[in-house]
């Protein structure tokens, strides 16, 4: 299958409430939308969407390295050899792209290989759970976890490490009493702390019910450190994107990796990823940062392709969209994903919501 075309259009969504990325207020989303049409008529949907304060790239930085990459990526051959995520992608493309241009070019062809793949595996799998998000303030958090129980989600995630210790302490022991045979969670500090504070964090709570915490510090030394002192299992987030997992030779304290592929650079470099975990006993955990549900469906496809449906993955942001690009946008019910739905579903967007550049 030849791509014969390649086409871009721009995005920019305002938010329902804005989301804080490092102590920033963002108020809408802004991306681009890549379109791969081939020789027999399929088209393929990619999207580049650098989330500011996060992404080291900008979206001008994308659309100029897209519009360098637009004759380069209009006569590519595909083939569903690629959908083993062995090296084929990266053969393909240059190696100097920016991670969330990759994600968006290997999204789009992955979704082309979909539509062509009538056997498609993933079609075998029903449902996979998500994580749901709860980001709230203070006086909020507890009757949005509460919401999510209430909407059937079975694990839930807090970010943690930006409010005053005290206050963190006391947020999750109430959370703790609500969720107990309910769901688990899943803690993010986001490499807030220092090692001091992170030991007294996790010390005051108890670990009942607690899958994990994500980059509680800085270091991989610390995160050692934490787990020797306080049994609560770490999750990597920040640490892969920077490729220093292969680095890690003590793996007792991981729990999880947590997966964004526009952070890591495309499905590929994350396909490695999800085996370098499966060999080591760690859980990978697909999960976004804040996209359509362009790039939402195609996570869960790839979450099912890898055979990791077992966990929940972070998918629950869209509710921050105040409209979103497909005609069919991702539906979670009862705490899932239905991947078949989501095969089945037109590949169609809301045009109306797409400029051209």
């Amino acid at each position: 299958m030849r791509i014969l075309d390649f086409n871009m259009k721009r995005y920019d969504i305002p938010l329902v409430k804005p989301i804080i990325i490092n102590n920033q207020k963002l108020h809408h989303r802004s991306g681009v939308i890549i379109f791969l049409t081939t020789s027999s008529g399929l088209i393929g949907y990619g999207e580049a969407a650098p989330l500011p304060y996060f992404h080291k790239e900008n979206l001008d930085e994308v659309i100029s390295q897209l519009a360098q990459l637009k004759n380069t990526i209009s006569n590519l051959k595909v083939s569903s050899e690629l959908l083993a995520f062995d090296g084929g992608l990266s053969d393909l493309l240059s190696i100097n792209i920016f991670p969330s241009v990759r994600f968006a070019i290997e999204t789009a062809i992955f979704n082309l290989l979909i539509q062509q793949d009538r056997n498609f595996s993933g079609s075998k799998t029903a449902d996979i759970g998500v994580n749901g998000l709860a980001m709230g303030n203070t006086d909020d958090l507890v009757s949005e976890v509460d919401s999510l129980l209430k909407q059937g989600y079975f694990s839930i995630k807090i970010k943690i490490g930006k409010r005053p210790l005290e206050e963190d302490i006391k947020i999750i022991q109430a959370l703790q009493k609500i969720t107990t045979g309910k769901a688990i969670l899943r803690l993010d500090a986001n490499r807030s702390w220092q090692l001091e504070e992170a030991v007294t964090f996790g010390t005051r709570i108890s670990p009942g019910g607690i899958e994990y915490i994500e980059e509680p510090t800085k270091s991989i030394e610390g995160h050692i450190a934490f787990f020797k002192k306080t049994k609560i299992p770490i999750a990597l987030d920040e640490t892969l994107a920077e490729k220093v997992y292969d680095n890690i030779k003590d793996v007792e304290h991981i729990k999880a990796f947590v997966l964004k592929p526009s952070i890591i650079g495309g499905f590929e470099r994350t396909a490695q990823l999800v085996r370098f975990a499966q060999k080591n006993n760690i859980t990978p955990v697909i999960s976004s940062t804040f996209q359509s549900s362009i790039a939402l469906k195609a996570m869960a496809i790839f979450a099912a392709k890898m055979g990791i449906t077992n966990t929940p993955i972070g998918l629950d942001t869209l509710k921050w969209f105040a409209e979103d690009l497909p005609v069919n946008p991702l539906k979670i019910k009862n705490g899932k994903i239905n991947i078949q739905r989501i095969l089945k579903d037109p590949a169609e967007l809301r045009m109306d919501l797409l400029k051209d550049i």
